[in-house]
């Protein structure tokens, strides 16, 4: 590193808010979902974000999702695979492999069936 660069880094940092500089050695803030599982905060959120994107844009992408979630054998319909936004990568069997986290966001964001479908927030209120 040349030495002009690391005077820019560490202009950069002494930049940075006290409060950003503590969240960095922070841990993450952790939430626990409906199905009971505890999360990380900014995977939970983003998630939600690709799965409303995913109801706006293909939502039959996103049923078949929500039912990849449910059960890991179901094989989506179709090339609404194509559509899953990284949430789901295929295998050789026509199934998709999901992470745990996102399947535990998925599962606990979906409720219904079938057309009765519909997003909601996937964190469990706190109990009285």
């Amino acid at each position: 590193m040349t030495e002009k660069t690391t005077e820019a880094k560490a202009e950069f940092v002494d930049g940075l808010s006290e409060e950003f500089k503590e969240a960095q050695h922070s841990p993450p803030k952790m939430v626990k979902l409906k199905n009971g599982a505890e999360e990380v905060m900014p995977l939970v959120a983003l998630t939600v974000m690709r799965l409303e994107r995913l109801l706006k844009d293909a939502p039959m992408a996103l049923y078949e999702l929500a039912e990849m979630a449910r059960d890991r054998e179901h094989k989506p319909w179709g090339k609404t695979g194509d559509e899953f936004l990284g949430l789901a990568t295929p295998n050789d069997d026509g199934t998709y492999a999901m992470h745990d986290s996102i399947r535990s966001i998925v599962v606990s964001a979906a409720e219904g069936e079938g057309l009765d479908m519909r997003l909601v927030n996937p964190v469990a209120l706190p109990s009285a």
